[in-house]
């Protein structure tokens, strides 16, 4: 680990502390308007609570993971848990305001307390966004940036380098990616001699694992960070709870959080976004509609039997944007076999003939997506999930069809925001399992937003 990690997580404590202290001060300050005299509770008394309340604030930080070194939060997960510490220790600083009452604080500007939690979340923001602006000119000028050695070639790795390379922010450079084939029998002792590894990931599933066991034995006796992308067994097996069934320990396997209460919020929040997305874009999908039916004959929409949740069927909605007669020029299509090849391995083809003019513009702007959502005010369909495939592509899934179906299918996805139709089958299975297993409220928020950050998609079609 470079030090720059530790040095900028240890700082990141007294440069939140301050930002707090100066955000409740201010809130005094600001309400007081310098007229402290009218108010029984001096400046100074307040300042005295401040100092006590502090450490509380930092403690709870800690709790929600603010000051991780490894792998620090980062974007939505960090602004999650930065308002869940700041509403905790805004709610932990009354409980002291109230249990630090005297005569002198009897009469006190109440509305401080609302101007402390938000000056609080802003301050502390504005804190971290400074930290992380130095650190970024710092990565930039090439001080304590990490030499990372990526082993394969496939659709994975090749979206990590893309991410590292165009995101400095990480810190991250590639010096090598090794292809697959010669991974295994890569001498890494010369390699590191004259490349000074810092890390090494690898995402080789097809390798057996006492091929790549003399990298991760040479990466614990050199201190190289060793991190590999699990392959699709050891992602099933990842997440499994301790239990005892009459007696005897057993261990049971947690295929999705998405059970519960889990499954309750989740359709509450895909009722209440889709009514409201609805509402705010129907202007939009009535253009769409006048443009469809303006510019071809036949119907708005396009229904398509997809398979759902519990492999149940249902009819997938689009706005149409293929010549009526798509289905019979299918098969002539096809004659062509680089066409053929294409649409065999992703259902889709990139200069689909077929497609109209306006439904052209309306697939790259995801614009013909749009009436699923009335898909998922019916429970068809979540705003996030797998994607809802057709039964001939079900046989591509092979035994872990039927694990994604155990969710119900997404407008959007885990691995629509992660590369889209540049990720190969394989990889969309495994990030497909992985969103299965690790799903979350501020994981759906995550790829929710991501989605409209990509609204106009160059992978699109």
């Amino acid at each position: 680990m470079k030090r720059i990690n530790l040095i900028f997580t240890v700082l990141q404590v007294p440069i939140d502390a301050i930002m707090i202290f100066l955000a409740l001060a201010s809130s005094f300050l600001i309400r007081t308007s310098g007229q402290t005299e009218i108010y029984r509770w001096t400046f100074s008394g307040y300042l005295h609570l401040i100092l006590i309340s502090l450490p509380v604030w930092i403690i709870i930080f800690f709790t929600q993971g603010l000051y991780r070194i490894k792998q620090p939060l980062r974007g939505l997960t960090e602004y999650a848990s930065l308002t869940i510490a700041t509403l905790a220790s805004w709610a932990m600083y009354i409980v002291g305001l109230y249990f630090y009452r005297s005569e002198n604080t009897i009469v006190f500007p109440r509305l401080i307390l609302l101007y402390s939690l938000i000056l609080s979340f802003s301050f502390v923001l504005i804190g971290r966004w400074m930290m992380y602006s130095i650190r970024r000119l710092i990565y930039q000028i090439g001080t304590g940036v990490r030499v990372l050695l990526i082993g394969s070639n496939n659709s994975i790795s090749q979206f990590i380098a893309r991410e590292l390379d165009s995101n400095k922010k990480y810190g991250y450079h590639i010096v090598k990616q090794i292809d697959q084939g010669a991974l295994a029998n890569f001498n890494i002792d010369k390699f590191n001699k004259s490349n000074k590894i810092d890390e090494i990931i690898v995402s080789a599933p097809n390798i057996p694992d006492e091929k790549l066991l003399p990298i991760l034995e040479y990466c614990e006796n050199n201190h190289i960070v060793y991190k590999m992308v699990p392959n699709l067994f050891e992602m099933h097996t990842s997440h499994a709870q301790n239990l005892t069934f009459l007696g005897i320990p057993v261990v049971e396997l947690i295929y999705t959080p998405l059970q519960g209460w889990g499954k309750i919020v989740k359709r509450i929040m895909d009722i209440f976004i889709s009514a409201i997305a609805l509402i705010i874009l129907s202007p939009i999908m009535l253009l769409v509609a006048l443009l469809i039916k303006l510019s071809s004959e036949g119907p708005v929409f396009y229904r398509q039997r997809r398979v759902g949740q519990d492999s149940t069927h249902f009819d997938l909605l689009k706005f149409r944007s293929m010549r009526p007669d798509a289905e019979k020029q299918l098969e002539k299509v096809l004659q062509d076999p680089s066409l053929k090849e294409e649409f065999e391995k992703n259902f889709k083809l990139k200069n689909d003939p077929r497609i109209t003019s306006i439904g052209r513009l309306i697939r790259r702007t995801n614009l013909d997506e749009l009436p699923q959502f009335i898909n998922v005010i019916k429970g068809e369909m979540s705003l996030v999930g797998p994607r809802p495939i057709v039964d001939a592509e079900m046989d591509k899934y092979g035994i872990y069809c039927n694990k994604r179906h155990i969710v119900k299918p997404g407008i959007t996805g885990f691995w629509q925001v992660n590369g889209r139709n540049e990720v190969a089958y394989e990889e969309r299975i495994r990030l497909d399992s992985y969103y299965i297993e690790n799903w979350s409220i501020w994981l759906d928020i995550s790829i929710c937003v991501k989605t409209i950050l990509s609204f106009v998609n160059k992978n699109a079609y």
